[in-house]
């Protein structure tokens, strides 16, 4: 079952960079036993030297069909290369009130692409941390499979 689900992952991930904007940084992280723990922040960090253009910020999530919520809430916690911290807590929705995933399934995954930042422009050259945890109301998430980050140019 896990060979499947890492080809239904790349498949993804040759759908997403067939699109016209090519991705400045992508990284996803997979949960041990289809599990996310509370305490679990998961580490993104990317250099750029591009401080002009601006930037869209994109979640990738796949969870399994029988996931609990029909939301996710995440505490972002972002670190700029001076070191000043800007901490956000989202909601990505990933169901309709009738309770059709409102992601793309392949099997039992449903994979999700949701916007979480457009426009933005980082102002230094260096290093960015992007550090994510879960903010549900449940120590540890049940049916999670992977959590990615992918930053792209916006207009590009």
């Amino acid at each position: 079952m896990r060979f499947w689900k890492y080809i239904a992952f790349m498949v993804m991930l040759l759908a997403i960079n067939a699109c016209n904007t090519p991705s400045v940084y992508q990284k996803s992280f997979d949960f041990e036993n289809n599990e996310w723990r509370f305490e679990e922040a998961l580490l993104f960090e990317f250099n750029t030297e591009d401080t002009l253009n601006q930037h869209h910020m994109m979640v990738q999530f796949r969870h399994e069909g029988k996931y609990a919520y029909s939301n996710l809430w995440l505490f972002i916690e972002f670190t700029s290369p001076k070191g000043n911290i800007v901490t956000d807590t989202i909601e990505l929705p990933l169901a309709r009130p009738t309770g059709e995933w409102l992601g793309k399934g392949i099997g039992d995954l449903v994979d999700h692409l949701i916007l979480i930042k457009r426009d933005v422009r980082f102002p230094t050259a260096g290093n960015y941390q992007v550090k994510v945890k879960h903010g549900m109301r449940k120590n540890a998430l049940s049916n999670v499979v992977n959590l990615g980050l992918m930053i792209e140019k916006s207009g590009a």
